[in-house]
């Protein structure tokens, strides 16, 4: 209801997630959007669309909530942006700029704080040491037979290798 009495906001702003904040990337965005557009500024209570504001330019609500579909991901956040400000007029240029800004700022602010596990080097292991139970198991083999239809199923196929 408060999304529905709210007021459309003059200028760019974030909706993060109020269970996952992320205030220091947000804060990354906002500041490479600042560069292109003004941000959104608070109503006369403080909020934007109905929020709180968190930080400059940033609300958070609940991840289902407005502007947002459902997700679990660790970092994902909506963008806002109006042409139609009466106070400080942008173009869709701008508003196209703002949100490339914003989403390269982010990706940028990933690839240097977030740390990212690196992939192992795959062990092989050889056939005859493989069972039933095995899973997660690296093989290279050479395929002796072309693939053969398996009887009764559209996807599967059975091969013979050596």
């Amino acid at each position: 209801k408060a999304h529905e009495e709210a007021t459309i906001p003059d200028g760019f702003y974030l909706m993060g997630n109020v269970d996952n904040p992320k205030p220091e990337w947000h804060k990354a965005m906002i500041d490479a959007v600042r560069k292109v557009t003004h941000i959104a500024q608070p109503d006369t209570d403080g909020k934007i669309m109905g929020l709180p504001l968190e930080q400059e330019g940033v609300v958070n609500s609940k991840s289902p909530g407005k502007g947002k579909g459902v997700t679990n991901a660790s970092f994902a956040v909506t963008t806002e942006v109006y042409p139609d400000s009466k106070e400080t007029p942008v173009t869709g240029d701008q508003c196209n700029r703002a949100q490339s800004a914003c989403v390269v700022a982010g990706f940028k602010y990933l690839i240097t704080n977030v740390v990212v596990k690196p992939l192992k080097k795959p062990k092989f292991t050889k056939v005859k040491k493989i069972n039933p139970e095995s899973n997660g198991v690296n093989l290279i083999v050479k395929c002796m037979k072309a693939p053969v239809v398996v009887e009764g199923s559209d996807t599967l196929k059975e091969v013979v290798c050596g």
